[in-house]
């Protein structure tokens, strides 16, 4: 007495069968290889923004401790950035604005990250500090 495990006309699975499960398995696996990609683009991005973030905090300190800020563009070390200082006085309250933009390029696009804050215009003190005369 022979036992069948299966009916007849299903024996296994088809090449058809086969062939959809391993095509919903390869997208799958290509769909999480493309978020692991764009995790680490978005990384990088984030990291780039802090550090940059980073600097404007010190130069705005550095700004309000000094009376002239270096005004111009540079280039920083950090993914290649561009950093611009400008000045724009205000008459009417006797504040200038110090703006600091940050530009860079990654993965083919262009970000820009702005700072600003407002100072005294006030003129270096001559012989100021603990160590004058």
């Amino acid at each position: 007495m022979t036992h069948r495990f299966f009916p007849k006309n299903e024996q296994g699975f088809v090449l058809l069968e086969t062939l959809l499960a391993l095509l919903i398995l390869s997208l799958g696996l290509l769909l999480i290889t493309e978020l692991w990609q764009a995790c680490g683009q978005m990384e990088r991005r984030t990291q780039t923004e802090l550090l940059l973030s980073r600097r404007a905090f010190s130069m705005i300190e550095l700004t309000r401790v000094s009376s002239t800020p270096i005004v111009g563009t540079r280039t920083l070390a950090v993914a290649g950035a561009t950093e611009t200082t400008e000045i724009t006085p205000d008459p009417a309250s006797g504040l200038k604005r110090i703006t600091f933009t940050y530009t860079w390029q990654e993965g083919g696009r262009t970000y820009v990250q702005r700072w600003a804050t407002l100072s005294h215009e006030t003129q270096p003190q001559q012989g100021a500090g603990p160590h004058a005369p």
